[in-house]
């Protein structure tokens, strides 16, 4: 099977974060293509890669516990929740095409330390707001200003500094507000 990253595919590092590839380009000096992926977390870095380095396999004599077979396995956001439509992929790619990025400086392979929420992972993966909306209430207890600005840049929402609580609920409305006019529009 031929695996070649696209622009707006999602995918699983083997140590469980998310990226998106923002594109495959040509270094100009020697005309090798680089993967350009950024973080679906905070502070939503960007990254290159050599693009055979990005498609190679796991190195399970350092990592024996890992079961992904590659480094980078793609996701499929577009998951069918019972009773609901399933979005299409040009959707899932609305939902999660990205902002204009900074690109920093930083060490090699520091992506690669952070883990992500599973639950926030559930979150991201879900295909409606309805399920989102969900997943994020039962988030309530463990919600950290961190996990807020995760999903408002996902979803590309604005929401003010200040109170945890505060935040989770104006959070918690505008995902109310999307999911009454999501029902609206699939009838």
């Amino acid at each position: 099977m031929h695996r070649e990253p696209k622009p707006y595919e999602v995918y699983r590092h083997f140590k469980g974060n998310l990226y998106q590839i923002v594109a495959v380009a040509l270094d100009s000096e020697d005309g090798s293509k680089q993967v350009v992926y950024q973080q679906l977390y905070s502070p939503f870095l960007v990254y290159v890669r050599p693009y055979d380095m990005f498609l190679s396999e796991v190195d399970h004599e350092k990592y024996p516990e890992v079961t992904q077979k590659y480094r980078f396995e793609k996701v499929e956001l577009c998951n069918k929740v019972e009773g609901t439509e399933a979005i299409s992929n040009a959707e899932s790619q609305a939902i999660i095409e990205p902002k204009a990025a900074i690109v920093q400086e930083i060490p090699q392979d520091s992506e690669e330390s952070e883990e992500l929420n599973p639950k926030l992972l559930e979150f991201l993966d879900a295909s409606t707001y309805a399920a989102r909306l969900r997943v994020l209430e039962s988030m309530k207890n463990e919600i950290t200003h961190e996990i807020i600005n995760t999903i408002s840049a996902a979803l590309e929402l604005k929401i003010e500094d200040g109170d945890l609580h505060h935040r989770y609920e104006d959070l918690k409305d505008c995902l109310a507000v999307y999911e009454k006019y999501e029902c609206n529009r699939l009838r």
